[in-house]
């Protein structure tokens, strides 16, 4: 995790950011549905569906014996978006052609250069899995790959090597986010009452307790709503209306929702805020999504393959 004041941002930290949630898996699985194929291309111009190549089936059918191709890819998306990077391990068949492809962890990943300023991948055996699998292994030792081994899906790059992590660059915007979900929550269950019901003078505990208990059974729950209330022997009714301090958690909430659509290039109204969206816009805010946010990640996963 980042520290970032008295508090922590991981990635399960992020992800439990509902807005942030909403983009990483938008674009994850917008990017799990774009077809994904070999093409062979001919001597005098053009280019033939390649669908008998091993590599076809790899994107196509499966991806590593299990794992089926929309899981890969929104994977490898998912990754790339929360750490920078995502690097798979290229298993190639007899003739050298990819037959499989192997997703790491970001945990398990390590980054080097060789001599040569190549950049080398490596993974620690037994780490490339889930918290909650293991294979048993013993050694720590990495295996080291080369660069023609792995497919390297980087995000923004300021070095060419690895992709900068958006979850690090927005460590202090997710940290303001999750501190205003957790003043929410707190304050939200403390409870408040709708009203008071208040009288000249004091009140026994007993009275105060009978009449509360008749508010109730008389005013209580939807069968109730809207019937006629009498009050008596000086009684008067104070509601419970939001405050300035209420006004401007709503705000802060919403301004979330901005800040995250920044980090991840995407129009706000597809992390649910419509606040500024219109007939008339909303088909170029569509565009702007396709163009801004897929397109530069389509590039990459092309050029990259």
């Amino acid at each position: 995790g980042i520290p970032t004041g008295d508090s922590v941002v991981s990635a399960s930290t992020a992800l439990s950011i509902s807005p942030f949630w909403a983009g990483v898996t938008l674009i994850s699985e917008a990017m799990a549905t774009m077809p994904c194929k070999v093409w062979r291309t001919r001597d005098g111009g053009g280019r033939d569906w390649a669908d008998q190549h091993p590599t076809n089936y790899a994107l196509m059918k499966t991806n590593n014996g299990w794992m089926v191709p929309a899981v890969f890819k929104s994977l490898a998306q998912g990754c790339t978006l929360l750490s920078g990077n995502s690097v798979s391990e290229i298993v190639r068949n007899g003739r050298g052609q990819c037959a499989q492809l192997h997703p790491w962890l970001p945990k398990a990943t390590m980054y080097g250069a060789d001599d040569n300023d190549n950049p080398l991948y490596g993974v620690i055996p037994g780490t490339d899995l889930p918290n909650h699998l293991s294979r048993g292994y013993n050694s720590f030792q990495p295996e080291w790959f080369p660069h023609t081994e792995v497919l390297h899906i980087k995000g923004f790059s300021t070095d060419g090597y690895l992709g900068l992590a958006v979850l690090q660059q927005a460590r202090s915007s997710l940290s303001l986010a999750k501190k205003i979900e957790i003043f929410g929550d707190k304050y939200y269950s403390m409870g408040r009452p709708a009203g008071f019901l208040t009288k000249e003078g004091r009140m026994g505990v007993p009275e105060r307790d009978l009449l509360r208990q008749e508010w109730k059974e008389l005013y209580e729950g939807v069968q109730n709503a809207l019937s006629v209330g009498v009050l008596s022997n000086g009684l008067d009714w104070k509601q419970m209306g939001y405050s300035n301090q209420d006004a401007q958690f709503l705000e802060n909430r919403a301004y979330s929702v901005l800040e995250v659509a920044r980090w991840l290039r995407v129009p706000p109204m597809m992390l649910g805020d419509l606040s500024n969206s219109t007939e008339a816009n909303i088909e170029q805010l569509m565009l702007y999504f396709i163009m801004y946010t897929l397109l530069p990640w389509m590039t990459r996963w092309e050029e990259e393959m």
